[in-house]
């Protein structure tokens, strides 16, 4: 984790113990039952030039009035689940 991690974020360096301390309490929580599965993809660059990234989401079969699948962003999702 730590290597990855700090490939994406290098100016993060002199925090990384901090970083290290919430992923492993993160990991040792039960998750909530829920219907949410989690997606992780590389995405196209939006703009020319720029370099292609990854889009972290949630889905659980909620479905959009265009017909699409719904995407929920984590950030918005209680941490239990």
């Amino acid at each position: 984790m730590r290597e990855v991690f700090l490939q994406n974020y290098p100016d993060q360096e002199k925090l990384i113990s901090g970083y290290e301390m919430v992923y492993q309490k993160l990991k040792s929580k039960s998750p909530a039952k829920t219907k949410m599965e989690l997606f992780c993809e590389l995405e196209k660059p939006t703009f020319k030039g720029d370099e292609p990234y990854h889009s972290v989401y949630g889905m659980d079969g909620t479905i959009r009035e265009d017909g699409e699948l719904e995407r929920f962003s984590l950030s918005l999702s209680s941490w239990s689940k």
